[in-house]
């Protein structure tokens, strides 16, 4: 049996559909962006604090030069073993010793320590 009643699209035409289907996916993101970045901070987390005893000169140069090129409230003490990782492997890609495994890890560190161009773009656009 046939309903009376005559089925209407919900949306006048096809265009304004999709325009409120995009907009709800970008609100979902950035919803779901503005809980990932909540999550992600560290407040209240501890400092990273001196560089190791066991580094030579050089490596404390580097030590200290990541903690002033590095962003705000990304290095600490978590973040410790990676950073010095890092500053092990620096001084390989200067001295044009390093091989290709190394470079690998050291990019690697560098990104999640959001310390590459890509990685800070993605921060400020989220």
């Amino acid at each position: 049996m046939m309903s009376s009643r005559r089925w209407r699209p919900k949306y006048a035409d096809r265009s304004a559909r999709i325009k409120s289907r995009k907009k709800t996916r970008k609100d979902n993101l950035n919803a779901m962006n503005a809980n990932t970045r909540a999550r992600c901070a560290y407040r209240g987390a501890q400092q990273l604090g001196a560089a190791p005893e066991s580094f030579t000169p050089e490596l404390i140069e580097i030590w200290h030069e990541l903690l002033s090129c590095a962003p705000r409230d990304v290095l600490v003490h978590a973040n410790r073993e990676l950073i010095e990782a890092t500053c092990r492997l620096i001084p390989n890609l200067r001295g044009g010793t390093i091989r290709a495994r190394e470079r690998a890890i050291l990019l690697s560190c560098l990104e999640r320590l959001r310390m590459t161009p890509a990685t800070r773009c993605a921060e400020i656009l989220a």
